[in-house]
């Protein structure tokens, strides 16, 4: 009962499976950003922390062509596609400014949380990309190097990248300044 100093707890149903949250102020309010894996990202107002309000969830795109690969028989596959419309978010990362989105599918994309906020979208319904850069690698028909995680720290954006690593790379322009994987750097002994 409300008298009885009890705590109600304020909840709020969100889209997909839930893989990061990203807390920003932006004028008197407060947001939740979320990674919703395939349903894209979610903004979820905060400011009333026992009231969540979803404001809106907005799928996220990915296009690469020229892509080759070995098919399970061993044949080699030139100039393969891949495109989606619901890509698979894994991780969110923001300065306050910016919106660094990891997608699984296909890489890293920035764009402005002005365009997060507002819900700027492209013409097929999907969220507005400033820059993106696509990191996956191909053994076999199996893709590796989809991000899973990202931090910002001292003017680098770093991406955990599964079977591929660590990478890093240049926030504004999403060029790989850097990177570390076990099985490639012979420098390492296990």
């Amino acid at each position: 009962s409300a008298g009885s100093g009890a705590t109600v707890a304020a909840e709020v149903v969100l889209p997909g499976i839930i893989r990061d949250i990203e807390i920003v102020s932006s004028g008197a309010s407060i947001y939740a950003l979320v990674a919703a894996d395939d349903a894209g990202v979610a903004v979820v107002d905060i400011t009333t922390p026992d009231a969540p309000v979803l404001l809106h969830t907005t799928p996220v795109d990915y296009f690469q062509d020229g892509l080759t690969w070995t098919e399970g028989g061993g044949e080699i596959l030139t100039d393969n596609e891949i495109a989606g419309t619901k890509a698979t978010i894994t991780a969110i990362e923001t300065d306050g400014t910016d919106v660094w989105i990891a997608n699984l599918n296909y890489g890293i994309h920035r764009t402005s949380l002005a365009n997060v906020l507002a819900q700027t979208m492209e013409v097929n319904g999907t969220l507005f990309m400033d820059a993106e850069v696509y990191t996956l690698q191909y053994a076999g028909e199996q893709p590796w190097g989809g991000p899973r995680d990202l931090t910002l720290k001292n003017g680098r954006l770093f991406a955990a990248q599964g079977f591929l690593g660590m990478a890093v790379y240049d926030p504004v322009s999403l060029g790989r300044i850097a990177g570390y994987h076990l099985y490639t750097d012979a420098s390492v002994v296990d």
